[in-house]
């Protein structure tokens, strides 16, 4: 039983799965234990579907696009695609967008990458997704938290290519142009092979001179100017330069993770992982903690929020008991800030229930763990208590 549940999270599309076992079994005497050599599963996994006549349509459209973006999301990240997407980009000459789960595909400093879009995204990647007028979604959903309007991104008239190897979500949100099913890093790698069949093509300055422009334009609202203070783009900056370059970064639910969405430069795929399907408070410190356990030769730390930090701080007991030496950063600000936000913005400031006072310190809260912990008043020094 147990290697069939690992094969259902890890295969297709991973995810959770529990298993229920009841209490006589395990109160049996098992003197034996057989293996089997394959997990027997009752599910018929995904399938990758290579069409060639799509394949040629979906090449056609990028060869003759003026305007042409990828967007990459977790699927393309599990298929381990990112050498194949930049080869793409690079091939027709495009930008990359991604959604925040996306953010683990692409390295932030490569040069077609724009950033993760949507709602809580960078404003300039959103626009150069919508200006675009061929997007390519590689193992992303068109779901709402990317595509703030779906009528918006309709009355473009843009052509939508979908690779996924779900084919449930090409009837989600958007319906796709031409659909492409099955594993990314294949399907691109055979998009890729089409379109050399049909020949190379312009490159499409004019597109880059304008991704470049807003880039250039929307910084100055996503980087302020230095005061001096603990402001969440110099943090996540000051924390960037201060960890080797393959570190994983983890974050909680909350203001944090959007933050984190916007400043954080990750710089390795599948080097950030957050919690963004269900948005589960509490995230952050165990999935750092699983990651040490995973990549024990990584630095890895979870940067959090005061409120979902204290979901499942508990867990500090398991990591100092198990030895396994993760960092967390958490923003002390005493109130659940996204949702403070919403009601700041769209509910007549009618703040309800999100601010608490002096309690806990959080400092000596992960102390009577027998963590170390450290309250950093000032950018470049830490302060004990």
């Amino acid at each position: 039983m147990g290697e069939k549940l690992i094969y259902i999270a890890s295969t297709g599309r991973p995810g959770p799965v529990v298993m229920d076992v009841p209490r006589d079994i395990q109160l049996e005497d098992i003197d034996n234990v057989n293996y089997p050599e394959e997990p027997r599963v009752h599910y018929r996994p995904f399938r990758t579907v290579v069409n060639k006549d799509k394949l040629r349509q979906a090449a056609n459209a990028l060869l003759n696009a003026e305007r042409p973006v990828l967007l990459v999301g977790t699927g393309a990240m599990w298929a381990n695609a990112t050498n194949e997407i930049m080869r793409l980009a690079e091939f027709i000459g495009c930008p990359i967008v991604s959604t925040l789960p996306g953010k683990s595909v692409i390295p932030a400093d490569y040069p077609l990458y724009v950033g993760a879009m949507g709602y809580y995204g960078r404003a300039e990647a959103s626009m150069v997704a919508l200006e675009s007028d061929v997007m390519v979604a590689i193992g992303a959903r068109f779901s709402d938290r990317t595509f703030t309007s779906y009528d918006e991104m309709k009355d473009t008239r843009k052509t939508f290519i979908s690779i996924n190897l779900d084919p449930t979500d090409f009837n989600k949100g958007i319906k796709p142009d031409i659909e492409l099913q099955g594993n990314a890093k294949v399907l691109v790698s055979e998009l890729l092979n089409a379109m050399a069949l049909l020949g190379s093509k312009h490159q499409n300055h004019e597109w880059n001179k304008r991704v470049n422009e807003l880039k250039e334009y929307y910084s100055q609202f996503s980087h302020p100017p230095d005061d001096g203070h603990l402001r969440p783009w110099r943090i996540l900056k000051t924390l960037r330069d201060s960890l080797p370059r393959d570190a994983i970064l983890t974050t909680g639910v909350g203001q944090h993770q959007m933050w984190a969405e916007v400043y954080w430069e990750n710089l390795e795929p599948r080097s950030f992982f957050s919690s963004t399907g269900m948005g589960t408070m509490g995230f952050g410190l165990p999935a750092a903690m699983g990651a040490k356990v995973g990549r024990p030769d990584k630095v890895v730390l979870d940067y959090d929020g005061d409120g979902s930090f204290m979901m499942t701080g508990n867990n500090l007991a398991t990591a100092v008991d198990e030895n396994i030496p993760v960092i967390a950063v958490v923003n002390d600000n005493r109130t659940l800030g996204l949702v403070r936000q919403v009601q700041d913005m769209f509910q007549n400031r009618r703040i309800v229930g999100v601010d608490y006072g002096n309690s806990p310190n959080i400092v000596k809260y992960a102390e009577s763990f027998g963590a170390d912990a450290y309250d950093a008043k000032h950018m470049m020094t830490l302060q004990r208590p």
